[in-house]
């Protein structure tokens, strides 16, 4: 749920921060949103891929690593090239998070309990979708009047601190893969065969 919440609230407030910020006109704002998610194509199968090859929790340390260098690029960023320079990492890291997650679920899940796994993690997905923005709500009300746009950037910084916390959870999960078995399981129920 943590890096959930930071994930979708960096996505949904990259609009408003660029605006607040540096004074970003709409259209500008949305080429850079358009720009960050032609590279979530790019994060999805790379980080597929790589989840294949060394397991879905190392990609997934990789990704909220990515992340956080994201992140932390937009929080402290001069000029709004820097939010272009982080464009890609956020798009990329975007896909990654889509991808991976759910691998990892799989892998971690009792075959019997999967659809109740699933059921818990789109209601995390909910949750996060509430508890991030109304965090970078509270700290704009808070902040917002003392120190200006400043309050923005520690708006956003606060992601990079949820993104670890998340990222620090993640490290004490178990590494496990999903059962190379599955497919060929599903292959053979599709055609009307029995599991072996």
């Amino acid at each position: 749920m943590l890096y959930t919440d930071a994930a979708n609230t960096a996505i949904a407030n990259t609009a408003l921060y660029g605006q607040q910020v540096f004074g970003m006109e709409s259209a500008e704002t949305t080429s850079l949103l358009l720009f960050s998610t032609v590279f979530a194509i790019v994060g999805s199968v790379g980080f597929g891929f790589a989840s294949d090859r060394v397991g879905p929790k190392k990609t997934l340390v990789a990704v909220l690593v990515l992340w956080l260098v994201a992140i932390t690029l937009a929080a402290g960023a001069v000029a709004p090239w820097m939010l272009f320079a982080a464009g890609p990492l956020v798009g990329i890291s975007l896909g990654g998070t889509w991808t991976v997650s759910r691998v990892m679920l799989v892998a971690l899940a009792p075959p019997e309990k999967l659809g109740e796994f699933f059921g818990l993690f789109s209601l995390a997905g909910k949750v996060s979708a509430v508890a991030g923005p109304a965090t970078t709500a509270l700290i704009l009300f808070l902040l917002e009047g003392h120190i200006g746009t400043g309050a923005y950037r520690i708006a956003m910084g606060s992601l990079a601190v949820i993104m670890a916390l998340g990222l620090f959870f993640l490290l004490r999960v178990p590494d496990a893969r999903p059962d190379p078995n599955v497919d060929e399981f599903a292959a053979e129920e599709a055609a009307g065969g029995v599991p072996r």
